[in-house]
């Protein structure tokens, strides 16, 4: 998780509780563009306060499996000892996403959006890698021959075959590109705007 989402932007650790085993609840705001709430938390553990620290699942574990001496807790009697020591920790032990409902006695809508929040943070890697290049040369490879001098720009393409004088045959093809997606420029007045292409 850290190799993916880089530091936490908060980090909090809760040891020497006489009820809760050593746990660390990490913080972060999300990218939605990729899936993920605005704002979440991972909650790792050392189950029997022994080991390395591992990343809890509200799914395969319980809140209960926080507590000392209290692994088959129900969830109700947990969630309210762990609130005791720490709401957001109490939070984090039924669901991740920091900005969704919680209901202490039916946890299956959090538990599965947590398990899907957790499927999105694994791939968001790959969210986050632009394909214009591959696939305008899949789209294109085969067909047109260019070299690139700048950065790819995402456009749509359409072209016809039209007869001129005495049956000559015409190509006019033509590019739409996204008023966003190239720089323009302004005179003084900012009257005028113009850009160049070649």
């Amino acid at each position: 998780m850290y190799v993916i989402l880089g530091e936490p932007k908060n980090a909090e650790r809760f040891d020497n509780h006489n009820q809760v085993f050593t746990t660390e609840l990490w913080f972060y705001d999300g990218e939605p563009s990729k899936g993920l709430p605005p704002f979440f938390y991972l909650l790792f553990f050392k189950p029997q306060d022994a080991g390395e620290f591992r990343l809890y699942s509200p799914v395969l574990d319980s809140p209960g499996a926080l507590l000392r001496g209290n692994a088959g807790a129900e969830t109700a009697r947990a969630f309210d000892v762990l609130y005791r020591v720490s709401p957001e920790l109490a939070r984090a032990s039924l669901t991740f996403d920091a900005t969704a409902p919680v209901n202490r006695r039916d946890t299956s809508a959090a538990l599965l959006g947590t398990e899907l929040m957790l499927w999105r943070i694994e791939e968001s890697p790959k969210r986050a890698v632009r394909t214009d290049y591959v696939d305008g040369w899949l789209r294109y490879g085969k067909r047109v021959s260019a070299d690139y001098s700048f950065n790819f720009v995402p456009s749509r393409s359409t072209f016809a075959v039209l007869l001129g004088p005495e049956g000559s045959q015409f190509l006019q093809y033509a590019v739409e590109i996204d008023f966003e997606n190239f720089p323009v420029e302004t005179d003084e007045a900012r009257t005028k705007y113009f850009l160049s292409v070649k």
